[in-house]
């Protein structure tokens, strides 16, 4: 009930004042306030940041692939061996062309370990496996190199957001510590007699 009788006194003292006092900056009609131009651009940069997260998850899954594939060439059964590390590439490769889709880089090298897997699947016998293996490795370092400089990318854009937070906060206590101190004379100036 008290808050009830507090929001209705507000109410019936601020918006007289408010109805006295003329506007304090100049409003064109149809312009945006700065306020919703940085809603405006904060929407658009969410937009970005979000694709930014779909990437670098993109290429961690490809990365987790290509390092099962690499693993997988390790076991003695050599058809079982190659056709697992195969599996693994086809499901980085479909992974690739998704949206966001990868960079050329990273299809080129999966591209190339699938086509060098499927030649030692046609002989597995005389597939050198660890000479495979190692070229994998080389190959993964591709789309790694890539995965970190989005990783690099992600965090700044972090370092950024979280500076924009403490600015916000600071910015909304200080607008909230005015509100209160203007409430406050107003109610006091109420309470002394005054309209």
């Amino acid at each position: 009930m008290r808050r009830f009788l507090f929001a209705l006194g507000l109410v019936l003292v601020v918006a007289p004042l408010a109805a006295q006092q003329p506007p304090r900056r100049r409003v064109v009609p149809g312009e945006p306030s700065a306020m919703a131009r940085v809603v405006m651009e904060l929407d658009r940069q969410e937009a970005s940041l979000r694709r930014l997260s779909a990437a670098l998850k993109r290429d961690a899954f490809i990365v987790s692939k290509l390092v099962e594939a690499t693993g997988d060439l390790r076991d003695f059964q050599r058809n079982s061996a190659i056709q697992e590390a195969i599996d693994h590439v086809n499901q980085a490769i479909r992974r690739a062309h998704q949206e966001p889709q990868a960079s050329a880089q990273t299809k080129l090298a999966l591209s190339s370990m699938k086509d060098d897997l499927e030649a030692a699947r046609k002989q597995p016998m005389m597939a050198d496996l660890a000479k495979l293996e190692k070229k994998m490795l080389e190959r993964t370092r591709v789309v790694q190199f890539e995965m970190v400089q989005l990783l690099d990318d992600v965090r700044k854009e972090r370092l950024a957001l979280a500076d924009i937070l403490v600015r916000v906060t600071r910015v909304t206590s200080e607008l909230d510590e005015g509100t209160n101190e203007a409430l406050g004379a107003t109610f006091s100036s109420f309470r002394a007699g005054g309209e």
